[in-house]
């Protein structure tokens, strides 16, 4: 043990934490207000947006309390896993409600809450409490029990608090570095998409005459290439689910069949070979799905709208995707580039205000694009593979820089907490200096 933690006794949360009780504010006229806080209000870097306002007799039933000075933790995975939690401040009259899915953790007068904060951020209470998650899938929790009978090494309440401002300052300096570098990952982003929207609509000849498209989403083209409606140049397909009610519709499946499960995959990946579900050819043949062929270009226009990509064998697919069957006019890659990059905007604007983002199949009906002589077509598909692929390599630079700012930061959180490191001997330029 470090000479330095020798003072530090081992204790349970539950002897240095209480629960909160809705009884504090029943006395309360049921008009107060309160700030509301939804999960999607509370960050996995310590943020909490206190602005939701409701009154206590909207929330008092149903919803989670705690004040000011209080600890909130996600309980639901993947919240939990990936840090959502907060020290309660700045919350209207003082009192926060917020969604069952928290855990709440009011310290005592011999523990600092942004201490014991620190403690819920540190890689070994997430760690054993992942291990310590109860149910199935998406709905596995943390149960309160864990965070109970949580053991920590606790040193006196005046080096916690020199514990948490080291943190603070050192957690900020490090988080300092991590915006800097998603801002310039969000600059390369940038630079990809214009630089690939470019080729795709005015080519690569320089000074090349241009004419006016016609479309809303790229104002002018080369004067020999064509503006085609893809219904033209293209064979359109559906998608269709079969009935989830028919068992018989849904065993021995063998068809690979692309649902919404697949956009995360299409927002990288251009080829789509393997699905993370089935179905078999009863289903196929009493649905409006259709089996559609190799290099078959597919597009969601629900949910997450304008995420593309072209089948690498015989696939199915739900009817969120639209599917193209490209012509002798048109290839599969420049069409998915299409799609993917100056396109955007365009589903972007189609989907907008809908409280379930879509396209409606008139608006498919219409589409059109740029059609350039096809060898035109596979030299710019060469390009914008070339020119994406050293974006990329950059992009995954930054990325990896973020990455191990990240682990740094929670490496640092966990050796301060845990007193592997001495903070009255640490200066704060050495932090800083890892992260350079």
């Amino acid at each position: 043990m470090n000479n330095h933690v020798q003072s530090w006794s081992l204790k349970r949360l539950r002897f240095v934490t209480t629960s909160p009780s809705k009884k504090e504010v029943r006395c309360l006229d049921e008009n107060t207000e309160v700030s509301f806080v939804p999960m999607e209000a509370i960050g996995e870097e310590g943020q909490l947006e206190t602005a939701g306002v409701k009154t206590i007799g909207e929330v008092q039933n149903g919803y989670t309390y705690f004040r000011d000075g209080d600890v909130v933790i996600a309980k639901i995975t993947p919240c939990f896993e990936n840090g959502k939690g907060a020290i309660a401040r700045g919350l209207i009259n003082s009192i926060g409600f917020g969604t069952t899915e928290l855990h709440v953790i009011r310290p005592s007068k011999d523990l600092d809450a942004r201490f014991l904060f620190y403690i819920t951020k540190s890689e070994q209470f997430r760690k054993l409490g992942e291990g310590e998650m109860y149910g199935a899938g998406g709905q596995k929790r943390v149960p309160e029990s864990f965070i109970q009978n949580f053991r920590q090494l606790m040193p006196p309440v005046t080096e916690q608090c020199v514990i948490a401002d080291f943190l603070d300052r050192e957690t900020a300096r490090i988080g300092s570095f991590i915006n800097l570098q998603e801002r310039l990952k969000s600059a390369v982003l940038a630079q990809e998409h214009s630089a690939i929207a470019f080729a795709l609509c005015e080519g690569l000849v320089q000074n090349v005459r241009l004419k006016p498209s016609g479309l809303r989403w790229v104002k002018a083209v080369p004067d020999h290439w064509a503006i085609r409606r893809l219904k033209y140049v293209s064979r359109r397909e559906s998608g269709h689910t079969p009935s989830r009610t028919v068992s018989e519709y849904w065993e021995n499946c063998d068809i690979p069949w692309i649902s919404l499960n697949e956009v995360g995959y299409l927002a990288e990946n251009d080829y789509i070979g393997e699905t993370k579900n089935y179905i078999n050819a009863l289903g196929l043949a009493n649905s409006s799905a259709r089996m559609l062929p190799k290099d078959t270009v597919i597009l969601s226009r629900d949910a997450t709208v304008g995420r593309c990509g072209i089948l690498s064998c015989p696939m199915a697919t739900s009817q969120h995707f639209v599917n193209y069957i490209c012509g002798p006019k048109l290839l599969p890659e420049y069409l998915l580039f299409i799609f993917r990059y100056p396109m955007q905007d365009e589903f972007a604007c189609l989907s907008m205000g809908s409280t379930l983002r879509t396209i409606g199949i008139p608006d498919v009906n219409s589409f059109a694009v740029p059609i350039p002589p096809v060898e035109e077509q596979k030299l710019i598909v060469a390009h914008v593979k070339e020119m994406r692929d050293a974006l990329r390599a950059g992009r995954q630079l930054v990325e990896g820089s973020i990455i191990k700012l990240r682990e740094f930061r929670l490496a640092l959180v966990s050796a301060a907490v845990t007193g592997q490191i001495n903070i009255r001997n640490y200066r704060p330029q050495e932090a800083s200096s890892i992260c350079q």
